[in-house]
């Protein structure tokens, strides 16, 4: 890493020469009969060499990426999810000074500083930030084993198009944007519980606890006037809502309370449905849109967000159910020995 930890735009929205970097997005939308839809889509680029997963040192390019999104049809209970190794990627940012990336089936691209699209499978939205970027802690962030670079956009306005069931349906709403680049490999401390909030009140919240055998605590706030502040004074309790994965037999918890005493707010989260576990190579996740009431100087405000729950021991080999889900995908990328 570079000695400066100072984030500037637009230049680290593009890609990094980093062991591990990623451009997530989430958002809770509705359609044009407002019926509810949740998604998440996120492009991964990793150096095979050094980050440390199943199989990866066998891949001869200097970079990989991969894909992972989900749609979530909230009114009907569905939840799809997909993922993909992308063998040939086309970086266009450096030569446009603006953040262009397509691989296969995804294509990420700015506009300008405030203006995104996304094309994944099954989605097709653009955004537009109506804040300036959340830097996330100040925006490097020192967490005990790992240490990140890392930045938000909070409030996106997004309108677009997002197939269900085979058919395309017109969505609006707000979304969520986040982007860290990390030198630091794949550990065993990679546990972590993270949740995005956006408040009706246009307040914006990123909190997470990270770590296995010694927990990091993080939240940084965006305020309705634009102004920032973060804390690692953060309290997480988990409510009576295990689920257990059919696929995996990982059990999650899916509800939560958050407090931050220092600012007076809490928070209870629910999960607008339970079945949404992610799979990819040897790692389990539980990802999906939630339903949040908070309590903010004593007053009520009602908003939505999402959570992501990684490092949840799975009582089946995940390898094994992702290999048999991926089928040929991944081998098509992995050298023969000779």
């Amino acid at each position: 890493m570079v000695e400066d930890k100072k984030i500037s735009f637009p230049k680290d929205d593009l890609p990094h020469s980093s062991i591990v970097e990623w451009w997530y997005f989430n958002g809770n939308l509705k359609t044009e009969d407002k019926k509810d839809v949740s998604f998440m889509s996120c492009l991964f680029k990793v150096d095979p060499k050094k980050v440390d997963l199943p199989f990866m040192e066998k891949i001869n390019m200097d970079s990989l990426y991969f894909g992972h999104s989900l749609i979530s049809d909230i009114s009907h209970g569905t939840f799809k999810a997909h993922t993909q190794i992308y063998k040939d990627v086309k970086n266009e940012s450096e030569k446009l000074q603006t953040l262009s990336l397509s691989a296969g089936d995804m294509e990420i691209r700015e506009k300008d500083a405030d203006t995104f699209s996304l094309r994944s499978l099954n989605i097709d939205l653009r955004f537009q930030s109506k804040k300036l970027p959340l830097l996330v802690g100040g925006g490097w962030v020192k967490l005990d084993s790992k240490d990140t670079y890392y930045y938000s956009r909070t409030n996106l306005y997004t309108e677009g198009t997002i197939i269900i069931n085979g058919e395309a349906k017109k969505v609006s709403g707000k979304s969520w944007m986040d982007h860290q680049w990390s030198d630091q490999k794949h550990t065993d401390e990679d546990h972590w519980n993270w949740f995005s909030i956006q408040l009706e009140n246009n307040t914006e919240i990123v909190c997470f606890k990270y770590g296995n055998k010694k927990e990091k605590f993080m939240a940084s706030i965006s305020y309705p006037d634009g102004s920032q502040i973060s804390t690692e004074k953060v309290i997480f309790k988990t409510n009576d809502s295990l689920w257990t994965s059919p696929k995996t037999g990982a059990e999650y918890f899916l509800s939560w309370s958050i407090e931050l005493p220092e600012f007076n707010m809490s928070f209870k989260t629910f999960p607008k449905q339970n079945d949404q576990e992610m799979i990819f190579l040897n790692i389990n996740y539980w990802e999906g849109g939630i339903d949040v009431l908070a309590v903010i100087d004593g007053k009520e405000v009602k908003g939505q967000g999402f959570t992501e729950i990684v490092g949840i021991m799975a009582k089946k080999e995940v390898i094994s159910v992702y290999m048999n889900e991926a089928k040929d995908e991944f081998s098509k990328l992995i050298l023969k020995r000779p």
